[in-house]
């Protein structure tokens, strides 16, 4: 774990980098990079500081503190704050940056409040940074994270608070998207489906997601409720991303439950952590075991990842490859994608290499949306929650029927095979008919099994 912070040094400030290592071995801190009394002694200020705030300082495990550059001789006390925070987010305790990295910079009481050293006057450091701490009398143009005291830590989930709105924003009203944008977003809207969106660069994929929240039903499960809509960096840890910790703290598929978490640029993220997405996918819960204790956090969570299927960032299942990379280097990123976790997706949005004409306006979108929801008698289903978590019992006998005589001839998971019922129902209330036909399913499989199998051809 690395921090960004300040200190005297070379008789000037200067950014510093604070690195964080827990090891085996008695619990307390030890600074390397020639230090001086002043930080060495926020060793007992970090440690008092963390406990009367409420977070848990480790207690079978050292802190290895090395502060770099490491040639020169540095102090100051406003360090105690970057080492608080990076020992925070390496266990667990809060999540990581979404962003820049921001400079973090206080002087810890042993109460926990954080106040900017009184030596401290270069408020050109901080010019057009993002700051955490206690800023006083300093202004700066930058972004601050304001804390008076660690504690506030508790309440931070993002860098900065998101609005929600519940009709499209001034800035999502001037766009306007294709029909296979459209029709995503309005399936989205009725279903919440577990999607991957993949394809070249520039085409759109993580701008159609990012306009989400703008379509996204705030009626959930019956109630009305702000949508949680996260997007953590591809370097977050499986800690963070899924939670745990000595003390189980919930990770941010917890902090987007009822909402999306959007992971974009998929396949850079490390596949143990795309593997430990399987069984979230589908149970909408975490269960998080240690010595003695349980801990269950719930994430019925729309998961939405965006990726390019090649370094390169030009392939397209279907087409011939044009990239001036080796078969094997092509299909290497790819191949991270295991057979079980793609089945989990229940849509693959795959985008074409060439743009799409965009001719659908934000506004009539949201108009078909609203028309499609006041033609539903939603209050007469019996699972009042997004078509992505219908049981199979909330089908009827003929849906099934209808699936089964699709999929005869084909061998796919029966997972498959719901993924598509649900996303033919959604075609079904799109279509206003009472009952589902073969040309609903037939619609579905243009998201839930043709673009599986165009992919799977494309690289076996």
């Amino acid at each position: 774990m690395e921090i960004k912070s300040l200190c005297w040094m070379e008789s000037r400030w200067q950014s510093v980098n604070v690195e964080i290592l827990l090891a085996p071995g008695l619990p307390q801190i030890q600074y390397l990079g020639l230090a001086d009394r002043s930080i060495k002694e926020g060793a007992t200020r970090v440690k008092s500081a963390l406990r009367r705030s409420g977070f848990e300082f480790p207690s079978t495990q050292q802190i290895i503190v090395n502060i770099t550059p490491s040639s020169a001789e540095k102090s100051s006390a406003g360090i105690d704050l970057a080492v608080a925070v990076g020992l925070l987010q390496e266990t667990g305790q809060i999540p990581l940056w979404d962003g820049e990295d921001p400079i973090v910079f206080g002087e810890l009481g042993l109460d926990g409040k954080i106040v900017i050293p009184s030596n401290f006057k270069d408020a050109k450091l901080l010019a057009k940074k993002r700051f955490v701490g206690n800023p006083g009398d300093i202004s700066f143009e930058g972004q601050c994270l304001h804390l008076q005291n660690l504690k506030d830590l508790k309440e931070f989930r993002v860098w900065e608070p998101r609005e929600y709105q519940t009709e499209p924003s001034k800035a999502t009203e001037k766009f306007h998207y294709s029909e296979d944008q459209a029709e995503w977003l309005v399936l989205q809207n009725l279903g919440e489906f577990h999607t991957m969106l993949a394809g070249p660069q520039g085409m759109g994929k993580s701008t159609i997601v990012k306009d989400l929240p703008n379509f996204l039903e705030k009626d959930y499960a019956g109630e009305k409720m702000e949508r949680p809509f996260l997007a953590p960096h591809h370097s977050i840890t499986m800690q963070a991303l899924i939670g745990g910790g000595a003390s189980p703290k919930a990770g941010e598929i917890t902090r987007a439950h009822q909402g999306v978490l959007f992971l974009d640029e998929f396949l850079e993220f490390d596949v143990d952590i795309i593997e430990s997405l399987r069984r979230p996918f589908e149970d909408g819960q975490i269960e998080i075991t240690r010595v003695g204790s349980q801990c269950v956090f719930p994430c019925e969570t729309t998961i939405i990842a965006a990726t390019n299927l090649c370094p390169c960032g030009k392939w397209v299942p279907g087409l011939n490859r044009n990239c001036s990379y080796s078969r094997q280097r092509c299909f290497k990123s790819v191949h991270r994608l295991s057979g079980p976790l793609l089945d989990r997706f229940q849509i693959l949005y795959l985008l074409p290499n060439e743009r799409a004409v965009r001719n659908i306006s934000a506004d009539a979108i949201s108009e078909r949306i609203n028309k499609i929801r006041s033609e539903v008698s939603w209050k007469e289903n019996s699972y009042p929650r997004p078509l992505r978590l219908w049981p199979r019992d909330e089908f009827k006998t003929h849906e099934w029927v209808l699936i089964d005589e699709s999929f005869q001839i084909k061998n796919v998971s029966e997972r498959r095979k719901l993924s598509t019922l649900r996303v033919a129902k959604a075609f079904q209330w799109m279509d206003g008919n009472q009952f589902m036909s073969e040309t609903h399913i037939e619609k579905a499989l243009r998201w839930t099994l043709h673009p599986f199998e165009k992919l799977e051809a494309s690289i076996y």
